[in-house]
């Protein structure tokens, strides 16, 4: 039954590798959201079967705190996620100088007055605390762009037509005295998984690009 299930394995791998319209899901198949636990890592390998070079590569995930009790979005963002491609650091810019963020603006105000929202504070990318992949939106929602989706180019990292390893980090956060996980499991606001609702790298698209909102 093991070999069994290695060969189909193996056969739904390259069947989703050869269609080169397709994008990459880095997800197991079976799998329909990625948890990784506080202050863990998670490595993930892939290849790309087409031309980087030719065709600029997107990195796309939603990626949020998980907050079970609530369905809002209840806080945050928190710098707290690295993310490296064999074994270059995904930065706020690109090698060639631009912009990695590719489907909302790197800051964003927000109702709450207090601060804005920033997606990267080195080395780290932000995610904010969410009951759900489509949260409604609080004071804590930014004005621009989504709280849970992110697109990144990084067509600089990505090796065409064999393997490449994404390394996901869970930086060891602190609230204080108390770990992250510690303050969420003390206001009843869960473990402080992230989770991510899916993940795939594919050729990018015309409609990556952030479009801002047009002013009445």
């Amino acid at each position: 039954m093991k070999i069994h299930l290695a060969l189909f394995a193996t056969l739904t791998s390259c069947m989703a590798l050869a269609n080169e319209t397709n994008s990459v899901n880095l997800l197991p198949s079976k799998d329909k959201e990625l948890q990784l636990p506080y202050a863990q890592s998670q490595k993930i390998e892939f290849v790309c079967s087409w031309d980087a070079g030719k065709r600029p590569t997107v990195l796309e995930f939603t990626a949020r705190i998980d907050t079970p009790a609530k369905e809002a979005s209840t806080g945050g963002p928190v710098p707290l996620l690295k993310i490296e491609l064999n074994g270059q650091l995904l930065g706020e810019t690109t090698e060639s100088g631009k912009p990695r963020l590719l489907n909302k603006p790197l800051k964003s105000s927000r109702d709450l007055k207090t601060a804005e929202v920033v997606w990267f504070e080195p080395p780290h990318w932000a995610l904010m605390y969410c009951g759900s992949s489509n949260p409604p939106a609080n004071d804590y929602t930014p004005h621009e762009g989504s709280p849970v989706r992110f697109v990144l180019d990084v067509t600089d990292y990505v090796n065409s037509k064999t393997k490449n390893e994404f390394v996901f980090t869970y930086h060891k956060t602190m609230v204080g005295e108390q770990t992250l996980a510690e303050s969420c499991r003390a206001t009843g606001t869960g473990e402080a998984t992230v989770v991510f609702g899916e993940m795939a790298v594919r050729p990018r698209k015309d409609s990556d690009g952030f479009q801002p909102k047009s002013k009445p």
